[in-house]
């Protein structure tokens, strides 16, 4: 049996080379790929066992996965990297491949094993530890690939071959794939046992509800505190803007009134340097007046009227009398 196994063993390349020929055959036909895969390689390789057709194909879309091109790149291998790939030797590491090995006498693995993500090929490794003797037994070995896999089951502090029966009944039994493994329960303890341990759990999980809401109060507390300090900072935030818009309002409308006044003093400065050159205007003519007045012979009288802010010259000249008006401004 070994020796046939040896002699004809598929490889990488007559996998692929089924899976392109169940392609073309699976439309043709009106069967599915993998159930047309399974047939060619039933017929290819009688004495080869392979579990489910659907887990063939996913296993032949793996191996011809790299040597296709798809949308992104092309494929890497090529030339005689591909020539190597093809040549590899392939063999399903299946519970029935395993059983069938050495005439039949190989650990029999929990039929939904990959249903729990388990590996089987690691599995495969532990038994050919077995078989090679480096191992004395196969439960034990199993049982410590499981701890070592499984955080709680090594928590719980388990034998090894108690670690594996635990999970071959739990794999045996009729729960869901998607059910919560109860590790704190042993299956040969008794319904009171069970109960006690039911209610232990069920206590810590309120126990640990509890927490998780008094965590949440707390929370939602400081959630509030922090809100009612937020709107207080908003607030003062908002005075103080409209603070700053009156202060600005005020200040632009200073700024007017000392431009009004500005231009006022301007104008007033003006008018009285104005003024000022009048007022030294109407001196220098005084001073021509009087120039003039010290030369007349006849007699001649200046009058100040303070109600009109004017002088009156009176002149008499051969009986004559001239009066003039000179009013100051």
């Amino acid at each position: 049996m070994v020796t046939s196994l040896l002699l004809a063993i598929p490889t990488f390349g007559d996998l692929i080379d089924l899976l392109e020929e169940a392609e073309d055959l699976s439309a043709p036909s009106g069967k599915s790929v993998s159930e047309v895969l399974y047939s060619l390689f039933r017929i290819r390789y009688p004495h080869v066992t392979v579990g489910r057709p659907q887990r063939l194909y996913d296993a032949a879309k793996r191996v011809a996965g790299p040597t296709r091109s798809s949308l992104r790149r092309a494929s890497k291998l090529s030339g005689s990297s591909l020539s190597l790939y093809r040549a590899k030797e392939w063999l399903p590491q299946s519970r029935t491949q395993l059983e069938s090995s050495s005439e039949g006498t190989g650990p029999l693995f929990p039929i939904r094993l990959l249903s729990y993500g388990l590996n089987e090929e690691l599995l495969a490794k532990v038994y050919d530890q077995v078989q090679n003797d480096k191992i004395p037994s196969c439960n034990v070995a199993i049982g410590k690939f499981y701890i070592v896999i499984d955080l709680n089951l090594r928590n719980k502090g388990l034998r090894p071959d108690n670690a594996y029966k635990f999970v071959d009944r739990l794999v045996s039994s009729k729960c869901s794939c998607d059910s919560i493994v109860k590790y704190g329960l042993d299956a040969d303890a008794n319904l009171q046992t069970q109960v006690k341990e039911c209610m232990k759990f069920t206590q810590m999980l309120i126990t640990v509800l509890e927490k998780v809401k008094r965590q949440r109060d707390e929370a939602e507390k400081k959630l509030s505190s922090t809100q009612v300090t937020l709107k207080e900072a908003l607030d003062e935030v908002k005075r103080t803007a409209k603070c700053a818009r009156v202060a600005e309002k005020k200040v632009l409308a200073l700024q007017k009134l000392n431009e009004c006044r500005l231009a006022d003093l301007n104008c007033l400065i003006e008018k009285f340097e104005e003024v000022e050159k009048q007022n030294f205007e109407m001196s220098e003519i005084l001073t021509l007046v009087q120039n003039k007045l010290a030369t007349v012979t006849d007699a001649t009288s200046i009058t100040f009227n303070e109600s009109t802010m004017s002088f009156t010259l009176e002149t008499k000249c051969n009986g004559k009398q001239y009066s003039r008006t000179i009013r100051k401004l």
